[in-house]
């Protein structure tokens, strides 16, 4: 959800109001299990679900993405892209929806902060120790789009190797760049479909048609989607 606020560039008060944002494809290994040791627990097939950490073939891997498969003969299976943990390989794997998957647990997430970014990695210091951590930029997912000088994340690892991270402070404000004209009432919502914006990081959202280009939102950000 987002609430428009009036930019530098607005001289009429926008009111507070509900938006639709649109989804990216883009996606990140955010595991759902954040406590743990790398302990595993025996679960179905059937039941993983796509930020899990999986081990299988003698390894460890991230859910990327699951599906169900009804096909026109045989029992339905679930279709999972798994990533490793090490290297980083991606596979496709065919789930029988009662077999047994060793679900694995991750470390607790530990507070760092943001410093720059290296090429296609990010470097953050932990908080604790003033270590500098140095991390694939897809692991934040589209939450790099909003990242600050400064900003705290959460991270999850497991065997030392990041596997999920997660913005601290996941309300952020975000400058309209650039959208279409107020064709309806400045009292439209978002039934009236709304328009699309582009963000000053160049994230494309979906705001009422009363939003303009200079407002300012707070926008809701996750590793897979605003």
């Amino acid at each position: 959800r987002c609430r428009g606020a009036m930019g530098a560039q607005a001289s009429r008060p926008v009111a507070a109001v509900a938006v639709t944002v649109a989804r990216n494809r883009l996606t990140a290994a955010v595991p759902r299990v954040v406590v743990g040791r790398g302990l595993a627990t025996s679960i179905k097939g059937g039941d993983v679900k796509k930020r899990d950490v999986v081990r299988m073939d003698d390894g460890l891997w991230v859910v990327k993405s699951t599906r169900r498969v009804k096909p026109g003969k045989g029992p339905a299976y679930l279709q999972a892209e798994l990533t490793a943990l090490a290297g980083g390989v991606t596979k496709t794997r065919r789930l029988r929806m009662q077999e047994s998957v060793e679900l694995v647990d991750i470390d607790k997430a530990l507070p760092y902060t943001f410093l720059f970014d290296s090429g296609d990695r990010v470097v953050l210091m932990d908080d604790g120790t003033f270590e500098q951590l140095e991390m694939p930029r897809d692991v934040l997912g589209l939450q790099h789009a909003f990242l600050t000088d400064g900003a705290r994340v959460n991270v999850t690892a497991l065997e030392g190797v990041p596997v999920g991270a997660e913005l601290a402070d996941n309300s952020v404000e975000a400058t309209v760049a650039e959208t279409g004209p107020n064709l309806k009432s400045t009292r439209a919502s978002t039934s009236d479909g709304g328009k699309p914006a582009t963000l000053g990081n160049g994230v494309v959202v979906s705001v009422p048609s009363h939003i303009m280009t200079g407002d300012v939102i707070t926008v809701k950000v996750t590793a897979d989607e605003v």
